[in-house]
């Protein structure tokens, strides 16, 4: 495994930006993003996917299920969101979240990406227990 590679999705870039987004806007963009991922899915870039992966980051971290190395300075910007309406707690956003995480991890262009790795393992156990924390 390389020591280098991080599996928590806030070392991501594509948070940061998301994060931001949703620091100007509200958190109701969270779920239009993966709903248009799942209308598209089967033909999704990586950024698309790289994009639902960090609203789904985002909604378990709203809910308060933070990965255990999310730093204190991103907990801290995450709890001074102001969820225009808590639509990402219900059932049905967590459940269409669950779902595209599972489609990212079985057939998309980033998993054709990360199976080429010898650490393809790790990336899922990552997409794995994001969904936990999204389901509890």
């Amino acid at each position: 495994m390389d020591e280098n590679i991080s599996y928590n999705t806030f070392d991501n870039g594509t948070v940061e930006e998301l994060l931001i987004k949703v620091e100007q806007n509200g958190s109701d963009i969270l779920e239009g993003l993966i709903r248009n991922y799942l209308r598209s899915w089967e033909n999704a870039t990586l950024d698309q996917c790289e994009e639902t992966i960090a609203a789904c980051e985002l909604i378990a971290s709203l809910k308060g299920n933070f990965d255990s190395e999310t730093s204190e300075h991103f907990k801290v910007r995450i709890s001074k969101i102001n969820p225009v309406s808590n639509d990402y707690r219900s059932e049905e956003m967590i459940e269409l979240a669950a779902d595209a995480l599972d489609r990212i991890g079985a057939e998309s262009e980033l998993k054709d990406l990360w199976e080429d790795r010898e650490d393809f393992n790790n990336w899922l156990k990552m997409l794995g227990a994001l969904q936990n924390r999204l389901l509890t």
